[in-house]
């Protein structure tokens, strides 16, 4: 089909070519013309159709700004778009996640980020976002096992130790106590840590 549309193409401005050519002469005026140029943003743009990666990558960035000017659906419906351009495109999950996140729709949220997990175990921001998630939720069971599991990763995370700390002070005040302090010795002016200590 490509292949069908480029030729058409060439051949349609082939004909404008040399009907311009045919008028200019007609008209006394120089025979140089810059008609292909339209040809090469055609071309262009029909490869931006039929790659579906660079579409994908195009509608996460749209998707972005969206969701900084706070248009959170209009954002989702652009990460949905993305997703279904490039299932496993990491980026788009994730901030297709955030998105769901910042609508209360936490379940959704849910799903995104273990997808990120499952497509890379490693990234300690979608275990990160997951126990915010889950805390936010009201489930501190689901919070304190991504938490610990963003810290096997990334175990020099102040922010991860402190929000961990808030989980354990519900019910096990002396391991809160110890998150609090490894917040702080990786962050000694970490007010938030000091005073909850």
């Amino acid at each position: 089909f490509f292949i069908a549309t480029v030729v058409a193409t060439a051949v349609i401005t082939f004909l404008i070519i040399k009907k311009k050519k045919k008028s200019l002469k007609l008209e006394g005026k120089d025979s140089e013309s810059t008609a292909l140029v339209p040809v090469k943003i055609k071309i262009e743009k029909e490869e931006e159709k039929i790659d579906p990666i660079a579409l994908s990558k195009k509608k996460n960035d749209l998707g972005v700004e969206a969701f900084q000017n706070g248009e959170f659906d209009k954002a989702i419906e652009l990460y949905e778009e993305s997703r279904k351009l490039d299932e496993n495109f990491i980026l788009t999950i994730y901030n297709l996640g955030n998105a769901y996140f910042a609508i209360d729709n936490f379940e959704k949220a849910i799903e995104c980020f273990e997808k990120v997990i499952l497509l890379n175990p490693k990234d300690e921001y979608a275990y990160y976002n997951l126990a915010v998630t889950y805390s936010k939720k009201g489930d501190s069971g689901g919070a304190s096992t991504y938490y610990k599991k963003a810290l096997e990763i990334s175990p020099g995370d102040y922010t991860t130790h402190y929000n961990l700390a808030k989980i354990f002070e519900q019910n096990e005040p002396e391991r809160a106590i110890i998150a609090y302090k490894n917040a702080i010795t990786l962050k000694k002016d970490y007010a938030n840590a000091h005073y909850n200590l």
